[in-house]
């Protein structure tokens, strides 16, 4: 499967959940199914690479994605699984380099390493999604308008500069894209 449909189910999920904020306390059941989607999107960075590599991974991820889809009824994940043929045909002709993928990994990799831990914490749920809304347009550097639907590609360095309008102060110091990669 093109590696752009991988970043574009990630973004999907990411949007998703983004928009699902309600409150300032933890719901009951809501970390724990967080915590499991952040999983599955850390398995389609690990995945990504595998593609880049030459290796066909695109059954383990439908496959996750229908556990959850079933098990926390998630419609747009049972949409994306309903699409699997036309997504594995899907070819795409979007360039990109392989510092941009690196460098979006990276970031991917830390802001889900950070959205793990805030849901750790009873108070975190503020920050986690700030950070969700920092993470949604990385992937868009590797997709555009596809079968999926979406936009229009951006650029690495227009991700880094729209990520940093959502960012308070303590994550624009901790996150310093410019020196941290």
């Amino acid at each position: 499967m093109h590696i752009g449909l991988y970043y574009h189910i990630l973004e999907i999920g990411i949007v998703f959940e983004k928009g699902k904020k309600e409150g300032k306390l933890w719901k009951i059941g809501e970390r724990k199914r967080l915590n499991k989607e952040s999983c599955f999107w850390q398995n389609i960075i690990k995945h990504i690479n595998l593609e880049v590599s030459g290796t066909d991974s695109s059954d383990v991820i439908f496959d996750e994605m229908l556990m959850l889809a079933e098990e926390y009824d998630i419609k747009n994940y049972y949409r994306i699984v309903n699409m699997k043929n036309e997504l594995i045909e899907y070819d795409d002709n979007i360039e990109y380099s392989e510092e941009d993928l690196k460098y979006v990994n990276e970031i991917l990799d830390k802001l889900l390493f950070d959205f793990k831990h805030e849901l750790n914490k009873f108070n975190g749920k503020n920050n986690a999604y700030k950070i969700l809304e920092v993470m949604h347009n990385f992937p868009k550097v590797f997709h555009g308008r596809d079968v999926l639907g979406g936009g229009e590609v951006i650029s690495f360095e227009d991700a880094v500069k729209y990520s940093t309008w959502c960012m308070t102060d303590a994550m624009k110091s901790k996150y310093n894209f410019g020196n941290s990669l």
